[in-house]
């Protein structure tokens, strides 16, 4: 991209777009969690949400790295206020991106229970040094706080968005996406994106698991199976010897 650049490069846009995404899908697994009783289920999301997490972590630094090294376009022209509020509210999404799953990496490392972390049941991820139970709690706060602060984030970004593309008209929501002009509707299956997002994490079901004193499944589908010998039963060969 180059210092004339009317928009954001491919890799920009899919970082902004995916992260959103992946925030959002997130949140909707941590708010899911905590209606959930111990069991399978709230096993699964809590996996789930710290692959997530962690996933949202790495790729944040990549979009830090990217805004601060590489070439943007220029600043939207607009009134002091508005533009302190505007640097506030992203800077505010990068302290979201980055504190909320640092802290949940702390919480997982400090915890009392130890459990080995695999990122999506596959890639093994190291813990953090153990700081103690009252780092546990700090680092508990923190994230609650931040990932809540997330929502008047998103209220005020999307305000801010509206404004700059339906009254200002300066096309500021072209610069982050692959369309020469995005209208009314587009914008409205931006947003919607996001409210599906939220949507996919609390319907989203869980993989089966067998309830206590359930017969495992590979066992039901033995009882279930025909046999695969064919011929008179085993007793009735028996019974002729």
């Amino acid at each position: 991209m180059t210092k004339q650049a009317t928009r954001y490069s491919a890799t920009a846009m899919l970082l902004h777009w995916g992260v959103a995404l992946l925030l959002i899908f997130n949140f909707g697994l941590g708010e899911r969690s905590e209606e959930l009783r111990r069991g399978p289920e709230l096993l699964w999301v809590m996996s789930l949400h710290k692959s997530i997490g962690i996933s949202i972590l790495l790729l944040s630094f990549w979009r830090l790295g990217l805004r601060l090294f590489t070439p943007r376009p220029a600043k939207a022209q607009d009134a002091g206020l508005f533009h302190m509020l505007s640097t506030a509210v992203h800077w505010g999404f990068y302290a979201v991106m980055i504190l909320v799953p640092l802290t949940g990496w702390i919480i997982i490392s400090t915890s009392r229970v130890q459990v080995p972390t695999f990122l999506f049941g596959v890639i093994p991820w190291p813990h953090l040094p153990n700081w103690g139970h009252d780092v546990h709690e700090a680092a508990e706060t923190v994230h609650a706080i931040l990932a809540k602060a997330m929502l008047p984030l998103l209220a005020l970004h999307i305000i801010g968005a509206v404004r700059h593309q339906f009254l200002l008209k300066d096309a500021l929501v072209e610069r982050m996406v692959p369309a020469r002009r995005v209208g009314a509707l587009g914008f409205a299956l931006l947003v919607a994106s996001l409210g599906l997002a939220f949507v996919a994490a609390q319907k989203i079901p869980a993989p089966s698991q067998p309830q206590p004193g359930e017969p495992l499944q590979d066992f039901q589908s033995a009882q279930q199976a025909p046999a695969a010998v064919s011929g008179p039963p085993l007793a009735a060969n028996i019974e002729k010897r």
